[in-house]
C-alpha cells in the first residue's frame, strides 16, 4: 500500500472544511446501517458477563449516537453523501478505544 501525504495550506484546509459542512450531507447506505446496528449490540452485549450476577452499562443512545456522527464526518470528508460501512467501521473502533481508555486507571 502507498501511502501518499498530502499538505494543504490553512486557507485551503479552511475551504473544504467549510464547504464540506455546507453542502455534503452523507446519508447511512443500508449496509452501513446493518453495521451500525449490529456494532451497537456488540457494546451493550460487553456488559453482559454470562454467569456474572452485575451488569455494566457499555452503550447507550448517546453513545451510537456519537458514532452515527462520527460515520457521517468521515463520509463528509472524502464528500461522500453515503455514509459507507468502512466510515461505521472506523468510527465504532474509535469508539471503543475511547470506552477502553475511559475505564482504564492511568
Amino acid at each position: 500500500m502507498i501511502l501518499m501525504l498530502i499538505i494543504l495550506d490553512l486557507p485551503t484546509l479552511t475551504a473544504y472544511v467549510s464547504y464540506a459542512r455546507s453542502n455534503i450531507h452523507p446519508q447511512l447506505s443500508d449496509e452501513a446501517a446493518e453495521d451500525l446496528t449490529r456494532g451497537y449490540v456488540e457494546m451493550r452485549r460487553r456488559g453482559n458477563f454470562p454467569g456474572s450476577s452485575k451488569k455494566f452499562i457499555t452503550a447507550t443512545p448517546r453513545q451510537i449516537e456519537s458514532v452515527m456522527r462520527l460515520s457521517e464526518a468521515l463520509a463528509r470528508v472524502r464528500f461522500s453523501e453515503w455514509v459507507e460501512k468502512q466510515d461505521v467501521k472506523e468510527a465504532l473502533f474509535s469508539s471503543h478505544i475511547r470506552s477502553r481508555a475511559a475505564h482504564t486507571n492511568i
